[in-house]
């Protein structure tokens, strides 16, 4: 038997053995779960919490099964309502992929792909990279990893996705492995520092400009949602951009000194022949890439104008879609594109939805919010830290952002709501809740971006760790000041 394949079955019988787990702690908390004076919906929905929270911090299944999974334990905790058919619960049970998150989703994705396969994201890049770089030989290894923390503001919005731009990074960096003589052997005196921080980078930089607006990622747009429906307080795409960009920024600012300074290049310069090699070799700019630069353009206007005319920012990144995909006109090619589309997160997102609403709706949230409210602290301040610690504490199991996202976003904003706190500052809590979804620093599986770059070698499990405690602790001061301060006063 190849190593290989024993490493699968041994994969394997851990993945069972943690999915019976899920199972054996589900059942016993439906037989505790009558003391918690919950209806039997409600008791069902607990038990459901706890099994789904085991397999998606256990990864014993992919999150896309467990979305299935999900759909077939709410149909059965719904019918635990006699004024309820098994039918009807079934169809409540899927009342999340009838929401407009989904289609946004398939609509943003779609919308990157096209974006990549057209090359303008490669052209952006490259681009920026030569303006950073000069027309010299060689240039300085700094401006190197200025120009990538750049590029992400720009590529935010022609990406709807963090996954994807990380991919757009990764795909960059591999030009840089030769001129750094990059090595995946972390033990030596052979490893360029600069590589943990270029490769950390790539999974980072999506993750915080991903909480940046509404379409800066998939899930933010599962966020604002839950979050509108929380506080009653509509979440235009220029709330969220007043709300989030500017931190958003400050974070990106303090991630590069942070990685520069922890992470230095053992050479100073290097050659940007690669740069100008790439840029020959993409020619002038295409129809396509005009095509889709002009499309963007047009959605960028009527999300930043959205409450004038009140077009949901879903319904724009559809038309966006629409018209990429118009044939003979559009330069997308659905048979290559729709490969890229985020299947897995659309089902993911759909089905936590539900289970959201179901939490909600059979008093699980509002009871978990009480048991947190029993520990005294009604300042916002208070609040929000205990809120975030409980989130960055539990995104050590929970990988999926948009998992994470569906559970605490609620469970923030019942709390806010017991302890009084105004409508701005239910708004504020809730997205410093998401923001704390997103940083997910210190364990590669926290985030599929993290997982993607810690893949290829080029930093370590340490290496994260000592940098995720710098930059935890500066999201905690940069938006727990700007959510304390800014944001109540922002919301109208």
């Amino acid at each position: 038997m190849s190593e290989s394949k024993a490493g699968q079955i041994k994969s394997n019988k851990r993945k069972i053995m943690f999915l019976g787990l899920a199972v054996l702690l589900g059942i016993i908390t439906l037989f505790i779960a009558p003391v918690t004076g919950l209806s039997v919906a409600g008791q069902r929905a607990l038990a459901i919490l706890v099994f789904i929270v085991v397999t998606w911090a256990t990864e014993a299944v992919p999150y896309p099964v467990s979305a299935l999974m999900l759909i077939v334990l709410i149909t059965w905790a719904g019918a635990a309502d006699p004024k309820m058919s098994l039918k009807a619960s079934f169809a409540k049970s899927l009342t999340g992929f009838a929401g407009t998150v989904p289609a946004g989703v398939l609509a943003a994705t779609a919308f990157a792909a096209v974006v990549k396969s057209s090359g303008l994201s490669e052209r952006i890049i490259y681009k920026i990279m030569a303006v950073f770089a000069g027309k010299e030989g060689k240039t300085k290894v700094d401006r190197i990893l200025s120009a990538m923390f750049f590029a992400e503001v720009p590529l935010s919005f022609l990406a709807p996705t963090a996954t994807g731009r990380t991919a757009l990074y990764v795909s960059f960096a591999e030009g840089l492995v030769k001129p750094f003589n990059f090595t995946k052997e972390l033990i030596g005196s052979k490893v360029n520092p600069f590589q943990k921080a270029v490769y950390m980078a790539a999974g980072m930089m999506p993750s915080t400009m991903g909480a940046a607006f509404l379409t800066g990622a998939e899930a933010t747009l599962l966020a604002g949602r839950l979050i509108e429906e929380g506080t009653h307080s509509p979440q235009y795409w220029v709330n969220t951009a007043e709300y989030l960009l500017l931190p958003a920024l400050f974070m990106l600012a303090f991630q590069w000194f942070t990685l520069r300074k922890m992470f230095p290049s053992s050479q100073e310069t290097v050659s940007v022949d690669f740069v100008h090699e790439q840029l020959e070799k993409l020619g002038a700019m295409r129809y396509e890439e005009k095509y889709v630069l002009v499309t963007l353009v047009a959605a960028v206007a009527l999300w930043v104008t959205d409450k004038i005319h009140h077009i949901p920012a879903e319904v724009v990144l559809i038309m966006v879609a629409i018209a990429l995909f118009l044939p003979g006109v559009g330069p997308g090619n659905w048979k290559r594109d729709s490969k890229s589309i985020a299947w897995g997160s659309i089902m993911v997102i759909a089905a936590a939805t539900s289970f959201a609403s179901l939490l909600t709706s059979t008093g699980v949230i509002k009871m978990i919010a009480n048991w947190v409210g029993g520990l005294g602290v009604t300042s916002f301040v208070g609040v929000m830290l205990l809120v975030g610690i409980i989130t960055l504490v539990l995104r050590l199991g929970v990988a999926s952002v948009t998992a994470a996202a569906a559970l605490f976003i609620p469970l923030a904003i019942m709390i806010g709501s017991n302890a009084g706190f105004s409508q701005g500052q239910l708004v504020a809590l809730g997205w410093i809740t998401y923001v704390f979804c997103r940083a997910g620093y210190f364990l590669p599986s926290q985030t599929a971006s993290l997982m993607m770059t810690f893949d290829y070698g080029y930093f370590g499990q340490n290496d994260l760790f000592k940098a995720g405690i710098r930059l935890t602790l500066a999201t905690a001061v940069i938006y727990g000041l700007w959510a304390s301060f800014a944001i109540p006063a922002l919301v109208k």
